[in-house]
């Protein structure tokens, strides 16, 4: 298996590809939003890679709706559709703007999208919603099961289907961690959400939480989150625990650090006359593992944005079979893997 990229960011080195190697260059941009990309969820279907983001906003225009783009190498990317296209939806609808961290699964053999959105007009300071929509194929036509309001209001939500067959969301919002169960046929909630995650559950280990993310290996539950703490300075931290309703255990060592003069400053791209700035962005960073080339775990997340577009960025990482979670090599521009 040869994967390797033939356009790459001005600052990565290329490299010839090598017969089952895994090379890249962080970050990825060849075929994505010019403008850059939050909040990445990737999704192998049928020999490709398929990804949705919260896009960023191009300067002076509306966000067009929900975009699918795919991959048949994780490095080159095209859009492939717009799965909700924003002059096409009421404009009193709940979901009409701003389309924030979305996700798609694949459960009993349907494909359900996970997308966050308010309406700007009428309460554009409220925190997002999130809502579900269904489809028989990953690219569509998607049918929206929460027209009406939302399952939820917060931020962020990772949808989470577990061995036992019960589907799990968790979000954030204000800065902790709640949980609900989901009934995907008839879009709505089973249970009564209820936070799972604050000052109460961590003590002294609380700090402001974002971005849950949660997944299970060998009867283990892992959950990637970040922290927020003085300046700009994020950890990614990971908690593991036995059941998918916790409780969960915080690891002592971040996963990952992320600090103010790692920042990227640099634009990678002209902006249209009058807008010579970068989009408006937070320091929030949202985590996934997705299984990749050869059937190994890669991290996806979207590089800093403190002063610059942010971009879609993957690294390995690994389960160390005593509860942990490594990440070999972070934050490094170039990677390789060996694929089995």
């Amino acid at each position: 298996m040869v994967i390797a990229g033939s356009e790459l960011p001005a600052a990565a080195e290329t490299r010839a590809p090598v017969e089952g190697v895994f090379a890249w260059a962080n970050p990825i941009t060849d075929g994505l939003n010019r403008y850059g990309q939050k909040d990445v969820h990737i999704l192998a279907d049928a020999g490709n890679w398929y990804l949705v983001a919260t896009e960023m906003r191009v300067p002076a225009q509306e966000k067009r709706g929900l975009v699918l783009y795919r991959s048949p190498d994780l490095v080159h990317w095209r859009e492939v559709s717009l799965l909700f296209d924003r002059e096409t939806i009421p404009a009193d609808s709940w979901y009409r703007d701003e389309w924030l961290a979305p996700e798609i699964h694949q459960i009993n053999g349907k494909y359900f999208a996970l997308f966050h959105c308010r309406n700007n007009r009428q309460r554009p300071y409220r925190l997002p919603g999130f809502g579900l929509a269904v489809a028989d194929h990953i690219e569509g036509p998607y049918r929206n099961l929460t027209p009406d309001r939302p399952l939820y209001w917060g931020n962020n939500t990772n949808l989470f289907a577990a061995p036992d067959g019960r589907i799990h969301l968790y979000w954030d919002r204000d800065g902790r961690i709640y949980s609900a169960e989901l009934d995907p046929e008839k879009g709505s909630l089973k249970t009564e959400p209820g936070e799972i995650l604050g000052p109460a559950t961590l003590g002294k280990q609380f700090r402001f939480l974002d971005a849950p993310f949660v997944t299970e290996r060998n009867g283990r539950y892992y959950m990637i989150t970040s922290s927020f703490y003085a300046g700009y300075i994020i950890r990614v931290r990971y908690l593991t625990a036995s059941s998918a309703d916790g409780p969960w255990t915080m690891a002592a060592e971040p996963l990952l650090t992320f600090i103010e003069s790692e920042a990227d400053s640099t634009l990678r791209m002209p902006y249209p006359p009058g807008y010579s700035f970068a989009p408006p962005t937070q320091v929030i960073f949202h985590h996934q593992i997705f299984r990749g080339p050869g059937g190994l775990d890669y991290l996806a997340y979207h590089s800093s944005e403190k002063y610059s577009e942010p971009h879609l960025v993957i690294e390995p990482i690994k389960f160390d079979g005593a509860g942990g979670l490594v990440v070999p090599a972070p934050k490094q521009p170039q990677h390789s893997v060996s694929l089995p």
